[in-house]
């Protein structure tokens, strides 16, 4: 069955009909300046760089999982420990690359996680 006449199953991402590209791809067709979100007349000004942005988000998810790993440690031991932190970091990679992927390829406008959630969801 051609793309175009599938019919979407419950919780089904939709995508544009044209070729998925990869982060790798994309990188490399396109110049930096091409890849940064699309400026609204509306949208409040951003101040951030892209390098202080990161240290903040790493600040804040080290800052929580710092709190709960002791105990987190302590119910599981070393050993399941250190391997459930070795599974979520290819989880966690996973879902910053989609997040990052929706932004560039259907949703360039959008300001936060919160402002992507409501376009994919459709509000």
């Amino acid at each position: 069955m051609p793309t175009s006449e599938r019919v979407p199953t419950v919780g089904a991402v939709l995508r544009p009909a044209r070729p998925a590209a990869t982060a790798a791809s994309m990188l490399g067709k396109k110049g930096e300046a091409e890849l940064r979100p699309v400026v609204r007349d509306d949208a409040p000004p951003r101040h951030a760089s892209w390098p202080t942005a990161s240290q903040l988000i790493i600040a804040d998810v080290i800052g929580i999982g710092v709190m709960a790993m002791a105990e987190a440690f302590a119910e599981l031991g070393w050993v399941l420990g250190v391997a459930c932190c070795a599974l979520m970091l290819p989880l966690n990679q996973l879902s910053g690359l989609m997040v990052w992927e929706t932004i560039v390829e259907l949703h360039p406008d959008a300001l936060s996680l919160a402002d992507l959630a409501r376009r994919c969801l459709g509000r």
